[in-house]
C-alpha cells in the first residue's frame, strides 16, 4: 500500500476520533445542562413552595391570631349581651336586685333622738312670749314715746334662759327615742315603748309647727284680729318669725351647720297622745306622735324608710297652725 493511500487513511480516522470526541463532549454537556435545570428547577420548585408555605402559614396564623383577638375583644360584648338576654328572659330581676338591696327594719331599726317634747314646751314657754314682746313696743311707742331698751334686754335674756333649761330638761336629760321598725313606729322613753304608731300613708303630715290648722281656728283666728285692731295679726306674724327662727337655731346647735336645713321638719305620724287626767289635756301635754328630722342624714335615712312602703316624704300634705 503506498503512502498516499495510509495518508489518507489516518485522516479519516482522525476526522472519525474528533467526531466521536466532539459527540462525547456535546452529550456529556447535554446531560449536564439537564441536571442542572433539574437541579434548579427543582430548587425553584422547592423555594416557591417553601415561599408559599409559609407565607400561607404566616397568613392563617395571622388570621387565627386576629380571629382569636377578635374573640376576646368579642368577649365583653358577647357576655354584655348574654346578660341582656339574660335580663330580658327573666323579667323578675330587677325585682329580685331590689330585693335584695331591702332593709330589714326589725333586725336594723332606724332609731333617732325624739325632740318633741322641747318643741311642744317651746310653743308655750319660748315661742309665745317672744312673739308678744312686740306688742309691748308697739304699746310703749303710742303711750310713753319711747323704748325701754334696759327693760327688752332684760326679758330677752330670760326667755333664752328659759330656752336653754327647756332644752336641757327636755333634751339632754331626756332619754326619748323613735325606732322605726318595719310594721310600726316606736316611741320609746328610757327604753320602754309608750306607744307604736302604724305606717298610715292618710295620717302623715308636714307640719310647720305641732298642731293642726282647723276651720274653727281659722274663724278665731279673725274674730281676734278684729277686734284687736290687727294687733292679734302681728302677734301671730312674730310667732310664725320666732317658730322658725327656733327650728333654726336648733338645726344650727345639733348640726354646726344649716346644710339641709328645712322649714317643715317635722312629720306626724298620729294624733297627738294626752294624758288620763283633766289637767294633762293642754297643749303641753301632747306627745308621742311627732318626729323631728333634726339632720340631712336623718332625713335622708327616714325618707328611704318610708319610700320601701311606697311613700315619698317630700309629697305627704302639710299642716299649718294658727297657734303655733
Amino acid at each position: 500500500m503506498n503512502e498516499a493511500r495510509l495518508e489518507e487513511l489516518k485522516k479519516i480516522l482522525n476526522e472519525r476520533r474528533q467526531n466521536l470526541e466532539q459527540g462525547s463532549q456535546e452529550n456529556s454537556d447535554a446531560q449536564n445542562f439537564d441536571v442542572l435545570n433539574f437541579n434548579t428547577s427543582k430548587s425553584d420548585t422547592s423555594n416557591s413552595n417553601a415561599s408559599n408555605f409559609d407565607a400561607s402559614d404566616l397568613n392563617n396564623k395571622n388570621s387565627k391570631a386576629l380571629n382569636s383577638n377578635d374573640k376576646n375583644s368579642d368577649g365583653p360584648n358577647l357576655n354584655a349581651e348574654r346578660g341582656r338576654k339574660f335580663q330580658n328572659l327573666d323579667p323578675d330581676n330587677a325585682t329580685l336586685f331590689k330585693n335584695s338591696k331591702t332593709r330589714d327594719y326589725d333586725k336594723e331599726p332606724i332609731i333617732i333622738k325624739n325632740y318633741e317634747k322641747f318643741f311642744v314646751y317651746a310653743r308655750l314657754f319660748i315661742i309665745l312670749p317672744t312673739s308678744g314682746l312686740p306688742l309691748f313696743l308697739i304699746r310703749d311707742i303710742i303711750d310713753f314715746g319711747y323704748i325701754n331698751t334696759y327693760e327688752y334686754l332684760l326679758s330677752c335674756m330670760a326667755l333664752l334662759l328659759i330656752a336653754v333649761i327647756t332644752y336641757i330638761f327636755t333634751v339632754i336629760r331626756n332619754k326619748r327615742e323613735i325606732r322605726f321598725t318595719d310594721q310600726y313606729i316606736e316611741f320609746l322613753d328610757k327604753g320602754v315603748v309608750k306607744r307604736q304608731c302604724k305606717v298610715e300613708e292618710e295620717v302623715l303630715r308636714r307640719n310647720f309647727s305641732t298642731e293642726n290648722f282647723r276651720t274653727s281656728s281659722f274663724i278665731v283666728l279673725v274674730v281676734l284680729c278684729v277686734g284687736s285692731l290687727g294687733l292679734f295679726l302681728v302677734a301671730l306674724i312674730f310667732m310664725y318669725i320666732t317658730n322658725m327662727l327656733l327650728k333654726l337655731i336648733v338645726y344650727f346647735y345639733i348640726n354646726h351647720s344649716l346644710k339641709g336645713f328645712k322649714i317643715f321638719p317635722f312629720i306626724k305620724v298620729a294624733r297627738p297622745g294626752y294624758g288620763k287626767y283633766l289637767y294633762n289635756a293642754v297643749a303641753i301635754s301632747a306627745h308621742y306622735y311627732l318626729i323631728y328630722l333634726y339632720s340631712s342624714e336623718i332625713y335622708n335615712e327616714v325618707k328611704e324608710y318610708f319610700l320601701q312602703k311606697n311613700i315619698n316624704i317630700d309629697y305627704i300634705k302639710k299642716d299649718y297652725t294658727v297657734f303655733i
